[in-house]
């Protein structure tokens, strides 16, 4: 243990628990005295981290990130066009053994805006937003379902009228978006949704969303009521951020946007599920990526690398995509993670959950199926919060245990 200063009943607790303190001056002196090697600086194709996935599915694998990689996808803030400056705010929740967060520690030593570390339980996250105030605010899809939900529960208490006006707040300004592409509305903002945008801390002027799709309506939904813009990415440990909207395109709203500058994607047949790059209107099949911030393979794992990488060295995705006109790609169904029932009929359950966690009551939910049965089996989560207040609404039909 490493401390500066430390009182003598501090010491003894220490020699108690089998602890021994250091000065941290005396450290310095000691280092200082007994000089070693110094470390070598890392080179682009250094390896920065080995970063585990895919334990739901197995053994956890190591995917070995390089310094290349990871600072060179961070060009992808650039191409959503959020803009950053050392004055932003950003609240760091997420593991910072994921990507996703490893990406925005790097953006914000290159810019210097500032980091916000929660309190630490999850549970107490909306308190930590409303006191750090960020200004862009990187989250996930069950977080924003969860505020979606909550908003529109707060909106249901109100009166017929106040709901009316709210509901035409919200579709009046998505419709002016569409056309202006401002998210500023100079009279609901200031009436209507004034009670909207502190929920965040009152300063958020993005957002940004990945790691598992999220329904489109309640995107723009959020994104009009926050009047802020929800930048929604898509990628994977193997590729980091892939895709990502653009704030300048109003219509990507249900797709993950196009390639970020350091990747290249292009489509795979999967003729069993009837995906084919000559679909029509739009080309179908499984999105595979290629680029210089791709992993370097498996940790001591060369069977499973093989597995990751098409024979000329693409990543296989397995995520069925759709190529719009525009370039914007949408995800669709799920090449792997994919059954069929007894009947014949192919299910892909995050499909399912992700409608069904869209419902208030609904904390968290897992959707199983079997081939030799034909029908799904669905685990629910209650929201705690919710289900209570539901319970109490409904006397007598219900009893919670």
């Amino acid at each position: 243990m490493l401390l500066d200063a430390f009182s003598a009943e501090d010491a003894e607790k220490a020699r108690a628990a089998g602890l021994k303190i250091f000065h941290f001056n005396d450290v310095v002196k000691a280092g200082e005295e007994n000089p070693q090697v110094v470390l070598r600086e890392p080179k682009p194709e250094s390896i920065y981290m080995f970063c585990y996935t895919s334990g739901t599915t197995g053994d956890a694998k190591g995917a070995k990130i390089t310094h290349y990689g990871l600072v060179g996808n961070t060009s992808f803030w650039d191409y959503s066009k959020v803009d950053w400056t050392n004055d932003d705010v950003v609240l760091s929740y997420l593991p910072l053994a994921h990507a996703y967060e490893q990406s925005t520690l790097i953006k914000s030593i290159a810019v210097g805006f500032q980091i916000g570390y929660y309190s630490g339980d999850v549970l107490k996250l909306m308190e930590d937003v409303v006191v750090l105030k960020p200004t862009v605010f990187n989250t996930v899809p069950r977080i924003l379902n969860r505020i979606y939900s909550k908003i529109l529960e707060g909106v249901a208490t109100k009166s017929g009228f106040a709901q009316w006006l709210f509901n035409k707040a919200i579709k009046e300004k998505a419709e002016a978006y569409k056309i202006s592409g401002s998210l500023a509305h100079s009279t609901y903002d200031a009436t209507v949704l004034k009670t909207i945008r502190p929920i965040l801390g009152g300063r958020v002027r993005a957002m940004t969303t990945g790691a598992a799709p999220i329904n489109a309506d309640v995107l723009a939904f959020l994104q009009v009521a926050f009047s802020a813009h929800i930048h929604e990415g898509y990628g994977q440990t193997e590729a980091l951020i892939t895709t990502l909207t653009d704030k300048n395109d109003i219509n990507s709203a249900g797709t993950v946007g196009g390639p970020v500058p350091t990747i290249r994607f292009r489509l795979k047949d999967i003729p069993e599920m009837g995906y084919l790059h000559t679909d029509k209107p739009y080309p179908r099949g499984e999105l595979q990526f290629y680029g210089n911030t791709l992993f370097k393979g498996y940790y001591k794992n060369p069977e499973r690398t093989a597995e990751a990488f098409s024979e000329d060295g693409w990543i296989n995705s397995g995520d069925v995509s759709v190529i719009l006109p525009n370039g914007n790609i949408k995800i669709i169904d799920r090449a792997k993670n994919i059954f069929k029932l007894a009947q014949g009929e192919y299910v892909a359950p995050e499909k399912l959950e992700n409608i069904y966690v869209q419902a208030g009551l609904v904390g968290q939910i897992f959707v199983y199926g079997d081939s030799l049965q034909s029908f799904l089996v669905g685990i629910v989560v209650p929201d705690p919060e919710v289900l209570p207040k539901f319970v109490q609404a409904n006397p007598g039909k219900y009893h919670i245990k």
